[in-house]
């Protein structure tokens, strides 16, 4: 999938896929866990051009590694090491145009968990109440979707439910019929 139709194995593009472990998956205490492709029975290294990490998210140590886990255990900007990425997590986390961009993300992921859910077919009882609770918010004209948001919004920033509706651009019009379903 990395290469055109035509092109050469050599064409390959260098490519990195990193993933970073809440727990130290692999139990040897070790930051970062590069794996190795061998050719089975040759004792050949084969060279794809794919790497593959594993970062232990527990790792505490004071070298570049341990900081940026760090401060993946942050959940307040000033409390993380690296300028940078404390510098984006408070834009994400406090600036309107951040919380807006957040809650998009979060809007989509929780879409994708909701339809992979369905075409799973895994309707338990929780599910199943809250579709029933959808279909009742429709007839009463409340945008469910919506409504999860607000209640992102209010629960993540810890704004008042006119503060999430306003961040989220929904018209004054209609502020109280979702009022009543907070």
């Amino acid at each position: 999938e990395n290469l055109d139709t035509g092109q050469e194995f050599e064409e390959l593009p260098t490519t990195f896929i990193i993933f970073i472990t809440e727990n130290d998956v692999f139990g040897a205490g070790k930051a970062l866990y590069p794996v190795r492709k061998t050719i089975e029975g040759a004792d050949l290294s084969f060279e794809d051009r794919q790497h593959i990490l594993y970062v232990n998210g527990q790792y505490q140590g004071t070298d570049p590694l341990g900081q940026l886990m760090h401060d993946f255990r942050c959940s307040d900007p000033g409390d993380m090491l690296t300028p940078v990425l404390a510098e984006r997590v408070r834009f994400l986390k406090t600036h309107p145009k951040g919380v807006k961009i957040m809650c998009k993300i979060m809007e989509e992921l929780r879409e994708e968990s909701f339809q992979k859910g369905r075409a799973e077919g895994r309707m338990e009882g929780k599910a199943e109440g809250r579709a029933e609770g959808r279909a009742e918010g429709r007839m009463e004209g409340i945008d469910h979707s919506r409504l999860e948001s607000i209640k992102n919004v209010m629960k993540c920033l810890q704004y008042t439910a006119k503060q999430a509706m306003d961040l989220l651009g929904i018209p004054v019009s209609e502020q109280t019929k979702y009022l009543t379903m907070l």
